[in-house]
Parts: structure tokens; sequence; C-alpha cells
């Protein structure tokens, strides 16, 4: 029903509709993030380090409605925040 991207800014009047799914927060945070963090363990055992890019997403994240072609009627919604950092920890 929705889909990723920025809002409208100086360089980018419509915004950037990248169309990639959103996370399900409230439902991973119903799981206590098991998902992600059978994901961490997972990749700890092969690498001593995880970057996670997009920072900005796990504190909000811009939702388009997936039948519009631009960013323009999108709005930030909560992700996960510290709840979801403190679980991983």
């Amino acid at each position: 029903t929705v889909v990723a991207g920025v809002p409208p800014d100086y360089f980018a009047a419509d915004g950037q509709h990248w169309g990639n799914p959103l996370y399900d927060w409230g439902r991973m945070a119903a799981t206590g993030y098991k998902w992600w963090a059978d994901r961490a363990r997972r990749d700890l055992a092969r690498v001593d380090l995880i970057r996670l890019d997009h920072f900005r997403g796990f504190r909000q994240a811009w939702h388009i409605p997936a039948s519009e072609k631009t960013a323009v009627k999108g709005k930030w919604v909560d992700g996960p925040g510290a709840a979801f950092f403190d679980r991983l920890r």
C-alpha cells in the first residue's frame, strides 16, 4: 500500500519515489525484532562489524501511497527508533 522515497526539497520538487517496500515495524516489534536479531547473529558469526546504512529510516521513513507517481503526497512515519537498537544490543 505504501512505498519508500524522500520528500520534495530544493533539489527535487517532486521528491524521490524509490518504489521499494517498507518494513512492517509494528509486526516486527511484536516478535521482539526476531528476524533482525536472527539475521544479526548469523552475520556476526561471519564478520566483525555490521554497517546499517540509511540510519534515518530507523527513526522515520517517508511513506508514499503506492499508487502515486511522485513522492509529493508522502508522509513521515515513525520507525522503531531506540527500541530496535536496544533489542539488538
